[in-house]
């Protein structure tokens, strides 16, 4: 009888303790003030204009060097990097095609021009997201400067 009596009362104490920690996160239990970094200090890039223009360019050339034939691995290396350095320019919800260099990079051509009109950038001064050819020279890799070194390697550049 004296036991039940004890178990009931710990019962009801617990009870009572998870009723009224019932609203409050894990965070706030615990007493935590801030668990995640500020996600705009992540990645900045120094003297940058209103348009953001250099993080762009940034955002585009990352996208420039990824595969043309990715692994699993390379994808989802490449979705930790546009999350950890990107998000904040990207649209709400997006969605990189991370299938390919070209999808990719047009993705991010596209995202770029978007959010370039959204604040006001001139229509003249946009990418030519259609041409991948022109992309790819502007932010990819230089193969004009790897050929003489890589040169005796058959098929590299074919």
């Amino acid at each position: 009888m004296l036991f039940e009596a004890e178990f009931q009362r710990e019962v009801e104490t617990q009870i009572a303790h998870k009723q009224a920690t019932k609203d409050k996160t894990l965070v706030e239990r615990l007493g935590i003030e801030n668990t995640q970094p500020d996600r705009l200090a992540r990645f900045k890039v120094e003297g940058d204009d209103k348009f953001q223009t250099l993080m762009y360019k940034s955002l585009l050339k990352d996208c420039a060097f990824y595969f043309d034939v990715p692994s699993i691995k390379d994808e989802n290396k490449m979705k930790k990097t546009l999350q950890r350095k990107y998000d904040h320019i990207l649209t709400p919800g997006w969605r990189a095609p991370l299938t390919s260099r070209q999808d990719l990079l047009t993705w991010a051509c596209t995202q770029t021009n978007q959010a370039f009109l959204e604040k006001g950038f001139p229509e003249k001064d946009l990418l030519a997201c259609d041409n991948y050819s022109l992309l790819l020279q502007a932010f990819g890799p230089n193969y004009d400067k790897l050929r003489p070194k890589l040169g005796f390697i058959r098929g590299l550049f074919d």
